[in-house]
């Protein structure tokens, strides 16, 4: 039957991408799917493909999502949490107070549950693998943006460098517009991650043999 997959972050270009060729790949797919609905899991047209509605802030969602994932599937054998990619675009001085709970209820929340909700959920398994992945932007992005897109990143570091006993982890850092390509040298690595990419971030740029041309990003200096 293949793999069991999820993947938070599907409505992405690239998530959605990942999405697919899990799929093309004979494996099942979890997708938790940005909603305020407090619901089951959603039908799909690929029995493969199990689609669940996932309130971000909610804790009760998050638990919603990995529920249905264990009692359809199993424990996943991996996981991919992909930056939100938040869009506000408006000077950080603009934004009201509601605004900014709003964004740190979204992304900041939702990413804390879900991530601690699947370690948890790979560990009581037979032991599986998470990875963060994060598209990299331009300098023209707002202030806000930028941020939250930092915490993702520094929080994944420093959980990857405690190397939870029983999980896989490591991160892969996007500098690319080609999702087909970006997708493919995620898989093809995930599928196969050497010893050495274990607990690093990897930078994605173009389809290579990932083998060969493995890039790891190197970590700053704790000040």
């Amino acid at each position: 039957m293949g793999k069991v997959v999820l993947i938070a972050g599907s409505e992405t270009l690239l998530g959605r991408k990942l999405v697919e060729k899990e799929l093309d790949r004979g494996n099942r797919v979890v997708a938790p799917v940005n909603s305020t609905k407090e619901g089951v899991s959603g039908e799909s047209s690929r029995k493969n493909l199990l689609v669940i509605p996932w309130n971000k802030p909610s804790l009760f969602s998050a638990r919603t999502v990995l529920q249905e994932t264990l009692r359809r599937w199993g424990a996943p054998d991996r996981a991919y949490i992909l930056d939100g990619l938040p869009k506000e675009t408006d000077p950080f001085a603009d934004l009201s107070l509601a605004d900014l709970d709003r964004m740190v209820d979204r992304e900041i929340k939702g990413y804390l549950y879900l991530t601690h909700l699947l370690l948890d959920t790979l560990k009581g398994g037979e032991g599986g693998a998470l990875f963060f992945i994060r598209q990299v932007r331009g300098d023209g992005d707002s202030s806000l943006n930028r941020g939250i897109s930092g915490f993702f990143r520094e929080m994944s570091d420093a959980l990857m460098t405690e190397k939870p006993d029983g999980v896989t982890l490591a991160g892969f850092l996007s500098r690319t517009t080609n999702v087909e390509s970006c997708a493919e040298s995620i898989l093809d690595l995930t599928e196969n991650l050497p010893e050495k990419a274990r607990g690093k971030w990897l930078r994605i740029t173009e389809k290579k043999s990932p083998f060969s041309t493995l890039s790891i990003e190197k970590r700053a200096e704790p000040r």
